[in-house]
C-alpha cells in the first residue's frame, strides 16, 4: 500500500500525537486516508511462483 494524500511519517506522528487514536491499531487510523497499491510490493508478489499457479481442480465427487 502506499499514502497518496500524506507521508508515512506525518501520519504516524499524527497519530502518536492524539492521546486516544495513539492506542487504535494502525489500519484503524488509515481510514479516511487515500492510499494506493504500492507496484514494488506488486512485482515482488508477482515473482512467486504461486502468485500465477492455481491449484488442481479437486476430483469430482469431492
Amino acid at each position: 500500500m502506499t499514502l497518496t494524500d500524506t507521508t508515512p511519517s506525518s501520519l504516524l506522528l499524527e497519530r502518536a500525537a492524539d492521546p486516544q487514536r495513539s492506542t487504535w491499531a494502525l489500519n484503524e487510523y488509515l481510514n479516511g486516508h487515500e492510499c494506493d497499491r504500492n507496484p514494488v510490493l506488486d512485482q515482488g508478489w508477482a515473482a512467486y511462483p504461486w502468485s500465477k499457479a492455481r491449484l488442481p481442480s479437486a476430483p469430482d465427487g469431492m
